[in-house]
């Protein structure tokens, strides 16, 4: 026993050499697959750089919409049950639609009749209006006092009583010449009574004149017998522009005569 040797099984075995390709299999594998990673990432952030820098396109959505289809809320309804809900509801209309409300604010439209009452109430203020402008024009037009002539052959002169006398100069001398005119031919004494005021107005806002108004002789008018001379002295005296007039005279046969008076006309 003591020549016998332990049996070789019993022995330790030799760690066995593998080859370093053996040893590895996948490594070739793994680093090639690396590689191509590694070269698809700097693809694909040189293919984000790009891009940041390239304008972007707005693509719009595709909306596709499918077509209605009407539905018949009697369809699952059998014929029987439809024909009695027809029979019974079918003269019902839709009711009409409400009037929209007026919003808390907004003015309500105005009626036919508004309008009427609205343009009664505006003509009552335009008459008392005017009847108060007529008495305050005769309170005026009384303050004032004028010295009246008459011709035989019709002409005509006067002056405030406040002014002297030459002032008649002024408007019945050979060098008396208007300054503004107005001609009242073909109007009827209420119309020519408004112009004449109107233009008295409007030249006494200027300064000191002399007017020139042309009324005609009444060659046309009924009689023959003029009317419209009458009206422009009773107006130069008798209304609200008496202040502003210091004299008037029938106008030189140059300035129409008998047809034409020269009034002369203080600052305003």
């Amino acid at each position: 026993m003591r020549g016998r040797t332990k049996p070789e099984k019993d022995k330790p075995k030799k760690p066995a050499v593998v080859p370093e390709k053996l040893a590895r299999p996948f490594a070739d594998s793994l680093k090639a697959l690396s590689i191509e990673l590694e070269a698809k990432k700097e693809a694909d952030e040189a293919e984000a750089l790009a891009n940041k820098h390239k304008p972007k396109q707005v693509v719009a959505p595709v909306v596709r919409t499918s077509p209605k289809r009407s539905v018949d809320p009697m369809g699952h309804y059998d014929y029987d049950d439809r024909a009695a809900f027809h029979q019974a509801f079918g003269d019902v209309r839709p009711m009409p639609r409400a009037k929209p409300q007026r919003r808390v604010g907004q003015a309500a439209p105005i009626t036919d009749a508004e309008r009427r009452e609205r343009s009664l109430v505006a003509a009552r203020v335009a008459e008392a209006d005017e009847a108060a402008r007529a008495r305050l024009d005769a309170l005026v037009a009384g303050a004032v006092r004028f010295v009246i002539e008459r011709e035989s052959d019709g002409a005509v002169m006067g002056r405030r009583t406040d002014v002297s006398a030459r002032v008649l100069d002024t408007i019945t001398g050979p060098k008396a010449a208007p300054t503004s005119r107005v001609d009242l031919h073909g109007q009827d004494a209420p119309g020519a009574a408004r112009a004449l005021v109107k233009h008295v107005r409007e030249s006494a806002a200027r300064g000191p004149c002399i007017l020139l108004v042309v009324h005609g002789k009444g060659l046309h008018s009924e009689g023959g017998v003029g009317v419209l001379a009458d009206v422009v002295v009773k107006t130069l005296t008798e209304s609200a522009i008496a202040p502003r007039v210091l004299a008037f005279a029938t106008a030189a046969p140059r300035l129409g005569g008998l047809g034409a008076m020269l009034v002369r006309l203080g600052g305003s």
